[in-house]
């Protein structure tokens, strides 16, 4: 009989044992899963130097979601293959991608991350390197005996540099203030330096170099400004000169985008031209045969490839002029 008590004992503790545990027993909560921000709603770009890019985004609007950082995703145009270069920081807003191939167009698009889980891509943009310019050309009056008005760009003989009418064949761009009160920055061959046939007075044509119709505004450095699009020239008629006391009211200077067309095989080079405000308020510095403005550009070695700068920051100014059927005259 004993032995009976002491089982059915036994058999309590053990199930008492069991109730206890299950009573304590806690099941792990199921984790929150992170929210998802939204895509970046832009991105532009620019050309840095002739290896680098630099990227601009914005934010979604009305995202509740703050991101952690984000992921710039980029390749070489109709490649499947992709880097991804990770971007730390929840308030950044640009990123440089260096290492690049001057001319090779690149496509890039950027998400923003919340943690490990990342947002779906942003609108892409498809850009290139190209060249800065080093330093700041100055282009003197037409009326200067020892300076030149011109600048040649697309040189072979390398970089661009500032040339005087016996080398006006190789200019890409020029000042010309031969019309007194109304001086002009634009093309060689819509200039007062070339005859009807477009000749220089030592018989050398001029080169054909369109120019966009578009002045962009408010612009102290070719790194202030980028583009969503490729940059553009007109189709045809694209040769011009602005009026300089013609441009539209800007707090510093102001850039248009221009293009040397090869007479062989009908393909431009592009570059991007930032005409610098002086200190007197004015474009041009000084008078008489001492007057003369200030240029920077970067341009695109590569033919046909028309990703030269950037543009689009401020409000740009559009400038449309009927352009000319032959040079002005003398």
């Amino acid at each position: 009989m004993k032995s009976i008590w002491r089982n059915l004992s036994i058999l309590s503790i053990a199930f008492a044992a069991i109730m206890m545990i299950g009573c304590d027993s806690v099941t792990e909560p199921t984790d929150t899963p992170l929210a998802v921000p939204k895509a970046p709603a832009s991105l532009e770009a620019k050309s840095v130097n002739q290896t680098s890019i630099g990227l601009r985004w914005t934010l979604a609007a009305n995202d509740t979601v703050t991101p952690t950082g984000f992921v710039v995703e980029y390749g070489t145009k109709g490649s499947t293959m992709k880097v991804s270069l990770p971007v730390s920081g929840g308030s950044t807003r640009t990123a440089t991608v260096t290492g690049l191939t001057e001319g090779v167009i690149y496509e890039f698009a950027v998400y923003a991350k919340n943690d490990t889980v990342r947002s779906l891509a942003s609108p892409k943009v498809q850009w290139a390197p190209a060249r800065r310019a080093e330093g700041t050309f100055k282009l003197y009056s037409s009326s200067s005996s020892s300076e030149g008005s011109g600048l040649g760009i697309f040189r072979a003989a390398g970089v661009p540099a500032v040339l005087k009418i016996a080398n006006g064949g190789e200019w890409d761009l020029c000042f010309d203030d031969k019309e007194a009160g109304n001086p002009k920055i634009g093309s060689p061959g819509q200039s007062r330096y070339v005859d009807a046939e477009y000749k220089f007075p030592n018989g050398q044509v001029s080169k054909t170099v369109y120019i966009n119709d578009v002045v962009y505004t408010n612009v102290t450095s070719l790194d202030d400004v980028y583009e969503s699009a490729p940059l553009t020239l007109p189709a045809a008629n694209g040769e011009r000169m602005f009026p300089i006391n013609g441009l539209p009211a800007s707090t510093s200077g102001i850039a248009f985008v221009m293009g040397t067309r090869d007479e062989t095989d009908k393909k431009y080079n592009f570059a991007k031209v930032l005409l610098k405000k002086q200190s007197n308020g004015s474009y041009i510095m000084g008078s008489g045969a001492s007057a003369y403005v200030e240029v920077v550009v970067s341009y695109q070695t590569v033919k046909d490839v028309p990703y030269a700068v950037k543009a689009k920051f401020d409000e740009l100014d559009r400038l449309r002029h009927s352009a000319p059927a032959g040079p002005m005259a003398k």
